[in-house]
């Protein structure tokens, strides 16, 4: 008899949980998505609540997130914010690129994540914080933190983001940042990178090893200037320049090289400056063009700590 009566709660149970409300709603308006995410989280709903012409869901039960929850708005082609709750814990793959809404609809970017906020906390790396400190596309693992590759909010605009990988919430492996690109051993930038900035115009790219997210052995250095490029090659040793140097001007009216040592990121000891000046045309007498050469001029200087002294023992 007790073995019936089990049974008999069993399927009821089954059949309950199985009977899960679906509400449709074909409005186009965000603000409806949200007013009712909102009402659903007051009242402590249950259901699934889906919005086609939004191509938007949520899902709760008894107030709380569980289940599918998509958001997009109509000025974005891709999907701003996805996750998959269990008792409000986002699980496996997430998408939080709501930082796009907060420029051109900061009102919507708000309500969203006042909603979010009010139900769910997180922990990023040992830290609790809400929800939309979590940003980007990717997985996440049982930790709810970032793991494997991921793609990562652009805050300046444009079409580039920051992409790489994560392990247990700390870039671990190769990334392709927006000043540049190389390799993270947790956290920290090691081995050869490439850096890359453009600044109005002009280019600056570095080239070089880092160990412990500190610039260390060969560098190679160029940036262009509205009249010329500057060529610096030399050692850094703890993120400062430390040994040979050798830095080039190249204009259009000539090249200087100066070529001397650092000493903790300062000029010491002997430098030498050496000078050349592009060849000059000369017209003769007979109207007949030679080229002459201006020459090169070479001095030295010297310098202690840093500074410019006359001489230098």
């Amino acid at each position: 008899m007790n073995s019936t009566i089990f049974k008999i709660f069993f399927l009821l149970c089954l059949f309950c949980s199985c009977r899960v409300k679906q509400y449709v709603n074909t409005t186009e308006k965000t603000d409806e998505f949200i007013n009712d995410l909102r009402v659903a989280i007051n009242r402590r709903k249950s259901g699934v609540y889906i919005y086609p012409n939004l191509e938007s869901k949520f899902t709760m039960k008894k107030g709380n997130f569980e289940g599918e929850l998509i958001y997009k708005h109509k000025y974005f082609p891709d999907t701003l914010f996805y996750a998959f709750f269990e008792k409000n814990k986002p699980k496996g793959y997430f998408i939080n690129m709501t930082y796009k809404l907060a420029h051109r609809r900061p009102d919507y970017f708000r309500y969203f994540h006042n909603e979010l906020d009010r139900r769910i906390t997180i922990e990023i790396l040992g830290e609790k914080k809400t929800i939309n400190k979590l940003e980007g596309k990717g997985k996440l693992n049982e930790n709810i933190q970032k793991e494997g590759f991921w793609i990562d909010p652009n805050y300046r605009g444009g079409y580039k983001n920051p992409q790489g990988y994560y392990k247990n919430g700390i870039k671990h492996g190769y990334w392709e940042e927006l000043e540049g690109k190389g390799n993270y051993i947790n956290g920290l930038r090691d081995g050869f990178w490439e850096l890359e900035r453009d600044n109005t115009g002009d280019f600056y790219i570095e080239k070089g090893y880092y160990k412990n997210d500190l610039r260390d052995s060969l560098w190679i250095i160029k940036y262009g200037l509205d009249n010329g490029l500057i060529t610096e090659k030399g050692y850094y040793k703890n993120d400062l320049r430390e040994g040979e140097w050798i830095i080039k001007y190249k204009f259009d009216n000539g090249l200087i090289t100066e070529k001397g040592y650092y000493k903790s990121n300062l000029r010491e000891g002997e430098w030498i400056i050496e000078k050349k000046s592009p060849p000059i045309r000369y017209l003769q007498d007979d109207g007949q063009w030679i080229i002459g050469d201006k020459g090169k001029k070479v001095y030295k200087e010297y310098y202690r700590k840093g500074d410019i002294v006359k001489d230098y023992k």
